[in-house]
Formats: structure tokens, sequence, C-alpha cells
């Protein structure tokens, strides 16, 4: 499994919001600096967890992003999924394998998908922040 830009750049923004404990909104152009993460590209990484209704957003003056849920309630399966889309098996194309063959290979994958999908929905954001050296931390 490889991790996105877009999934990589959503949990590091996530994980900046995470942290700030007033909860007060940050302009993207603040975590992307703090980030080391390209402005207009992150903007739409923020969009794609604001419809996934990771972060909140507000409009303004001060506005900016926020987590809309807690970091307790925020996995990184939701991160990934939001700017990803849902971990399933590619399709294969295994014409050379009998039919029972890759109906069985493709079982396989499935069971990989989920094992990982149950995997990633474990580690929470407030986990990760736990972990000794986060974001500096």
């Amino acid at each position: 499994m490889k991790l996105s830009r877009a999934s990589i750049y959503g949990l590091h923004s996530a994980l900046q919001l995470a942290q700030d404990r007033q909860r007060t909104p940050i302009p993207c152009r603040q975590l992307a600096e703090e980030g080391k993460m390209p402005e207009r590209f992150l903007l739409q990484v923020l969009r794609m967890l604001v419809n996934a209704n990771i972060l909140a957003s507000t409009r303004g003056v001060v506005g900016g992003y926020r987590l809309a849920r807690s970091a307790e309630e925020i996995s990184l399966l939701d991160i990934v999924e939001a700017t990803d889309g849902r971990l399933q098996p590619d399709d294969l194309d295994m014409p050379s394998l009998p039919g029972n063959v890759e109906s069985r290979v493709m079982q396989s994958l499935k069971s990989a998908v989920a094992c990982q999908r149950d995997h990633l929905a474990d580690v929470t954001l407030a986990e990760l922040l736990s972990t000794p050296g986060a974001l500096g931390g």
C-alpha cells in the first residue's frame, strides 16, 4: 500500500489542527507554511477533508480550518479514504488463470484490503499525536 501525496498532506494538516488546543480556525496559508506543503494543492486536499466531515471551514478574515470532530474520532482510514477514495482491491485481469483460481486470488485480495482498512481505522489522530516526536513535539 502506498499513501498518495494528498493523503500525506491531509494527515499532516489534520495533525497540525489536532494540536491546536483552542480549536481556532487556521488559514490554509499557515498550514502550508508550517508543513512545507504547496498551498494551492493543500487547498484542494483541505476541501476533500471538509467534504468528508473531517475538517470544518470558516470563511472571512479570521477564517480557516479546524477539526470537525475530536482527534479521538478521526482515524487514519478516514483521511486516506477522504483523499484517495475507498480502499479496495484493484481490478485484475487474469485471463491465464482458471476461473476458480482467479476467484480465490480475488478473495485473498479482498481479505487483505479488509485487514488494511481495519488497521487504519484503529489508528486515530490522538494516538498519532501521542507518538514521541510527533510534529516536533
